[in-house]
C-alpha cells in the first residue's frame, strides 16, 4: 500500500511513524476522522503539533500509516486460510477469528469519514474486500472439491459474501442497526460455514 507524499523533510522512515500511529489507532476507529484533528493527537501523544509535523504531513498521513499497518495484520489471514496442515474447519474458523479481532472497535463513524473525507483511502479497503472475497473463493472451490462442503456453486457463495460486504462497509448500515463490526463478520461467516458443510 502506498503512503501520499507528504511534505518536503517529513522522515518518512522514523519508526514514530508507526509507534504513535498506533497510538492514534484507537482514538479514530471510535471518534472518526473528522471529529479527531492534529491538536487532538498532539494531546494524545503528549507531543507538540511542530513535532508531530516532523513525521506526519497531515490527518490523512497519519491514517494511511494506520491502515497500511491494519491492513498488513489482516492480511495474515490468507495464510491461515491455506494452512494444509490444518483441519478444513479449525482454518476457517482462526481466519474468521483474525478478521473480526482486527476489526474490532472500528465505529460506523470511523467508515463514514473515510468513505466520504478520505476516498483514496477508502479504494485501499475496497480493494482488500476484493481480495477477502477472492481467497474465499479458492478457499470454498477446495471444500467442494474435497467433499467437505456441499454440492453448490463457488459463484454464488462468492457473490452472498460480496452483499454481505457491501452492506457491512456501508456506516449507515451498521448505525441504523446498532451493529458491530467484528460481531456481525464473525456471526455471518460462523453461520454461513455451518449451512455449507456436507451433511
Amino acid at each position: 500500500m502506498g503512503r501520499i507524499a507528504g511534505k518536503k523533510g517529513i522522515n518518512k522512515d522514523h519508526p514514530f511513524r508507526e509507534e504513535w500511529a498506533l497510538k492514534l489507532w484507537p482514538s479514530f476507529k471510535e471518534k472518526g476522522t473528522k471529529n479527531f484533528n492534529m491538536d487532538d493527537a498532539s494531546l494524545k501523544l503528549g507531543k507538540s503539533k511542530a513535532t508531530i509535523y516532523k513525521y506526519f504531513s497531515n490527518r490523512e498521513d497519519i491514517l494511511s500509516v494506520i491502515l497500511e499497518l491494519l491492513f498488513k495484520e489482516l492480511s495474515k489471514f490468507r495464510d491461515l486460510l491455506n494452512d494444509s496442515s490444518l483441519d478444513y474447519i479449525v482454518r476457517y474458523k482462526r481466519s474468521v477469528e483474525l478478521l473480526s479481532k482486527e476489526l474490532k472497535g472500528i465505529s460506523g463513524s470511523f467508515l463514514f469519514d473515510l468513505k466520504k473525507y478520505h476516498p483514496e483511502l477508502w479504494q485501499l479497503v475496497e480493494g482488500f474486500k476484493k481480495t477477502v472475497i477472492d481467497e474465499l473463493g479458492e478457499f470454498y472451490a477446495e471444500g467442494i472439491k474435497e467433499s467437505m462442503l456441499g454440492d453448490t456453486s463457488v459463484q454464488l457463495l462468492k457473490v452472498g459474501d460480496e452483499i454481505f460486504l457491501n452492506a457491512l462497509l456501508e456506516p449507515s448500515f451498521l448505525i441504523k442497526n446498532n451493529l458491530k463490526l467484528e460481531e456481525s463478520l464473525r456471526a455471518y461467516f460462523e453461520n454461513k460455514m455451518f449451512g455449507m458443510l456436507k451433511r
